[in-house]
Parts: structure tokens; C-alpha cells; sequence
């Protein structure tokens, strides 16, 4: 059978130009991916994990205009950033956290210790 012979001669030649270009290295690599997953699942991600700033859309969508920053600090934890702001008599604080499962940013407004305003930045 002609066309077996080269099916497996064109496999052979693949697998010789795969292990030529540095193959070995890469299954290497590949072979050893399950320890650092769990490694940094373990650490709780290190600095390449995720900010411990970052909140879920489901926290974003409990916090309701009013909610104290007390109450919202102990829903949600530490921001990553925070802000101050007085324009015209109005003095505003504004907590910024990470989108946990995306990317973008959250921004809570408080005025008076009360949550005045929540914005979601894609």
C-alpha cells in the first residue's frame, strides 16, 4: 500500500523538523504547566494572580446607591486605588477595583460616607 507508506513517511519528516526546531523545549514547557497552576492557585496567585482589588460583577451589581463605605468595604474588601475630590463644595471619595472575571474597572462615589454614584469601565 503505496499511500500508507507515505502517509507515515510525511509524519516521520514532521516529527523530525518538530523535535529540529526546539519541539523538546516546548513539550517541556508544556509538561510542566500543571504544577505552576497549581503552585500559584496554592500562593493565591502571587503577583501574577489576580489583585486581591478585584471585585465580581455580582458584587458590583449588590452595592446600591446609599450602602455606607463601612458596608461596602467589608462586601467587597480594599481598593485598589482611592481618590479625593472637592469641585464646588462637594467633597466626593472614590474606591476603584478590577473586574475579576474581565477587564476593566469599577468606581464607587461616596459623598458624605454614603454611596453616591458606581460606574463600570469595560
Amino acid at each position: 500500500m503505496p499511500g500508507r507508506s507515505l502517509t507515515w513517511l510525511v509524519l516521520a519528516v514532521l516529527a523530525l523538523v518538530f523535535l529540529l526546531t526546539g519541539g523538546s523545549a516546548v513539550l517541556a514547557k508544556v509538561n510542566g504547566l500543571p504544577q505552576k497552576v497549581e503552585g500559584a492557585v496554592a500562593s493565591g496567585g502571587g503577583a501574577e494572580g489576580q489583585s486581591a482589588s478585584q471585585i465580581s460583577s455580582a458584587e458590583f451589581a449588590e452595592a446600591g446607591v446609599g450602602t455606607s463605605s463601612a458596608s461596602l468595604r467589608s462586601l467587597v474588601g480594599k481598593p485598589e486605588a482611592k481618590d479625593e475630590h472637592e469641585v464646588e463644595g462637594l467633597r466626593l471619595e472614590c474606591w476603584y477595583y478590577g473586574a475579576g472575571s474581565k477587564t476593566g474597572a469599577y468606581q464607587f462615589c461616596f459623598q458624605n460616607g454614603r454611596l453616591r454614584s458606581k460606574f463600570s469601565y469595560p
